[in-house]
């Protein structure tokens, strides 16, 4: 039976992919790397590597946090001018959390998790419980920051539905 409830963020309760995948393109082009939509989505979201394994893989030599943090202060820009709530979040989160401990669980980095939760106001539903990838050594597809999330719930992982779209996820979630 369930007793919990663990969300993603990015692509569950806000469509921030594009803007993650958009604000990389631009940050890298800056450096002259040119990347496609396509092997973003394949490289960060469906293996769930990040600009650190990009470097190491394909741009030896430039600095992956200065590119990231290039990328943050394109990305903040763009979710202050307009955040892509999913539709039907609000409503879901709500209804759930009337008969569930909800908690998040997300690959983002803190300050890119805290923006999206103020400027949604989709804190409120989780009681403390975030998990970010500034809590893990591990990203998803390994289950540790799942694994967090449902120690802080005071929950069996068995006991919790995980709410997920990506492959990586899927995985974690399984693990």
């Amino acid at each position: 039976m369930i007793e919990g409830v663990l969300f993603d963020l990015d692509g569950i309760l806000v469509d921030t992919e594009p803007l993650h995948c958009r604000t990389y393109i631009k940050a890298l082009a800056n450096h002259g790397i040119h990347i496609t939509e396509e092997f973003y989505f394949d490289f960060w979201t469906r293996q769930g590597k990040g600009i650190k394994e990009y470097v190491r893989e394909y741009a030896n030599g430039l600095d992956p946090l200065e590119v990231r943090d290039e990328k943050l202060e394109l990305y903040f820009k763009a979710l202050r001018e307009d955040i892509p709530i999913i539709e039907g979040a609000p409503e879901c989160l709500e209804a759930l959390s009337a008969q569930f401990p909800l908690g998040l669980v997300t690959g983002s980095l803190q300050c890119s998790a805290d923006l999206v939760l103020e400027l949604t106001e989709f804190r409120r539903y989780f009681n403390g419980i975030v998990v970010t990838a500034d809590d893990v050594t591990h990203q998803k597809p390994h289950p540790e920051a799942l694994l967090l999330a449902a120690e802080k719930l005071k929950l069996a992982p068995s006991k919790i539905a995980y709410v997920e779209d990506a492959q990586k996820d899927f995985q974690a979630a399984h693990a």
